[in-house]
């Protein structure tokens, strides 16, 4: 839609009109975060984002069914014993580990389903370059896409870290201000998601340094040239991947101790202090285990996988 913005004119005149008219707006990029469509289409249009494919959903058939973590959402620690006691088949178990190691390498972009393992990383980085000279050149005018490119190598390399903008402007040259708008930039196309600290307010939330992930660990994996075995950054962007999926489904948007101490005295703004609480450490192991009170280690492929596995591919 971005390629097309003499559009928007006539959308917005059949909108206004009110006659039951509805369009489906496709583009690589939040279009609705972009001053001419912002503009026109203010007040009528909504965002729905699409994700990479998150771990459940890469089942045979229409319908996506609900994962581990889904079911533990709504039913809180019943949820977690129910994943807890009914333990999938040995062979269910190991199809489902098997997708999950599949997953956290490749990531989840749909086209790399079919493709040999060896043909995997080629797309990937067919994919980086497609963006860089149709979309990010675009979007945002960007004059020296060489620098852009090395900028996301540096910044996949950097997935799960703490976000230094002065230490990637040295790396690459450029001041900190290019770096920033790059990052600008790859927000926009759905690349990186900047993760902000938890903090009693907003703006102490904002002032402090955020988090940077890539929005696909596979496509991180490639960039930053890790095409071994997958290290603890990965498996963190992995994790948080199969948050941001899920929390776009949404109507609305290994050390327990510590775990346990923080929830008995974390003070959540907006949440009430009685409010019912659970912490969840992200494991690669096979069995679901209760580590201290209200504090349980699950697997990745349990949690994010179907919450029932007999039956799947």
């Amino acid at each position: 839609m971005q390629k097309q913005p003499a559009l928007l004119d006539a959308v917005k005149l059949l909108a206004d009109r009110q006659q039951g008219h509805r369009f489906l707006l496709l583009g690589s990029s939040q279009i609705l975060l972009l001053r001419q469509v912002r503009e026109t289409l203010a007040g009528r249009a909504t965002l729905l984002e699409l994700w990479p494919l998150a771990l459940a959903e890469k089942v045979e058939g229409n319908t996506v069914p609900p994962s581990g973590f889904g079911l533990i959402w709504d039913r809180g620690i019943e949820g977690i014993r129910q994943v807890a006691d009914h333990a999938p088949s040995a062979e269910a178990g190991r199809t489902w580990r098997e997708k999950a190691e599949d997953h956290l390498r490749w990531g989840g972009y749909p086209a790399l389903e079919p493709l040999p393992e060896q043909e995997r990383a080629t797309w990937l980085r067919d994919f980086r370059r497609t963006c860089l000279e149709r979309d990010l050149a675009d979007l945002g005018r960007v004059a020296d896409l060489d620098q852009l490119a090395l900028a996301q190598n540096l910044l996949a390399a950097r997935t799960a870290r703490l976000l230094s903008y002065s230490e990637v402007s040295r790396e690459l040259g450029v001041a900190v201000n290019t770096v920033k708008r790059y990052i600008r930039l790859l927000e926009l196309s759905y690349q990186v998601y900047l993760l902000r600290p938890l903090l009693p307010t907003v703006s102490a939330r904002l002032v402090k340094s955020p988090k940077l992930y890539w929005t696909d660990p596979g496509l991180a994996r490639v960039l930053s040239d890790r095409i071994g075995a997958v290290d603890g950054e990965l498996f963190e962007t992995a994790v948080l991947c199969e948050l941001l999926r899920w929390m776009s489904w949404q109507p609305d948007r290994s050390d327990a101790r510590p775990l346990a101490e923080f929830l008995d005295t974390a003070r959540i703004p907006g949440v009430r202090s009685d409010a019912w609480r659970v912490g969840m450490v992200v494991t690669r192991g096979r069995e679901v285990q209760h580590l201290a009170p209200h504090v349980w280690a699950i697997p990745d492929w349990r949690l994010f996988g179907p919450a029932s596995m007999e039956g799947s591919p």
